[in-house]
């Protein structure tokens, strides 16, 4: 499950920059389908984000175990 939440990370942090890449030179001209292409951009970008740390997060069993060094 952690593979694939990073694997799914990653694909939509990358379609998420594509999209901006597209999009923002229509918000910069001024349309309105830039405006919208971009939330969507950024939207997939958040979202993949979350998702690649959730997968690539340690394991976290409770307790103090020391310190990590």
């Amino acid at each position: 499950m952690k593979t694939v939440l990073t694997v799914v990370g990653v694909i939509l942090v990358m379609g998420g920059l594509l999209n901006l890449a597209l999009y923002v030179p229509y918000l910069l001209s001024g349309r309105d389908l830039g405006c919208f292409g971009t939330f969507i951009g950024v939207a997939l970008l958040s979202i993949g984000v979350i998702a690649y740390r959730n997968g690539t997060r340690k394991e976290d069993h409770g307790g103090w175990d020391g310190p990590e060094w």
